[in-house]
């Protein structure tokens, strides 16, 4: 019975491992395809409406940027959020960049999707760390659950089959 939980519990242990991995894995390919398509949109320019720096509700994470910027794009008025690919830019400097912007009334270039005028971004720009930290957690929380798994299911399956005993 006990071996049998053992078993059961690296299966139920490596799933959330597996789907951690695929979630980071999504994620970072989601962030590396929006670089990719942003290159082909229009450029256009924003004006910078508010920064603001926002605490998270937890207070770990420390605080982050949020900006507000209004754009036109084939005469008609949109408003965004956006900053880089990432959910959150990870560039230190960009907090003064927005904030002098907004001061000087200063308007910034911005990269809008043709097809979706509601998508943009104000900084195209990959931050490799980031990128190479995210697959990397990716692929090692995807390979470990995923032999975890794997294992324990093979653990399962084997333990009704026992090699013939010899006899002399």
């Amino acid at each position: 019975m006990f071996a049998t939980f053992r078993k059961l519990l690296l299966l139920i242990l490596g799933i959330p491992f597996l789907l951690l991995g695929a979630y980071y894995l999504a994620d970072g390919s989601k962030i590396v395809w929006t670089y990719w398509q942003s290159g082909h949109w229009v450029q256009t320019q924003a004006l910078i409406v508010d920064v603001a720096e926002v605490a998270h509700p937890d207070q770990i994470a420390g605080t982050h940027i949020e900006v507000y910027y209004d754009y036109t794009v084939h005469g008609e008025l949109y408003s965004g959020t956006r900053i880089c690919p990432f959910q959150e830019c990870p560039d230190p400097e960009i907090k003064d960049i927005l904030r002098t912007a907004q001061e000087n009334n200063t308007p910034l270039p911005l990269w809008v999707n043709p097809e979706a005028p509601k998508t943009a971004i104000l900084f195209r720009h990959m931050h490799t760390g980031h990128i190479i930290l995210t697959f990397s957690v990716g692929l090692f929380c995807l390979f470990t659950g995923g032999s975890a798994t794997a294992f324990g299911m093979y653990m399962l399956r084997a333990q009704g089959i026992r090699p013939a005993e010899k006899t002399v």
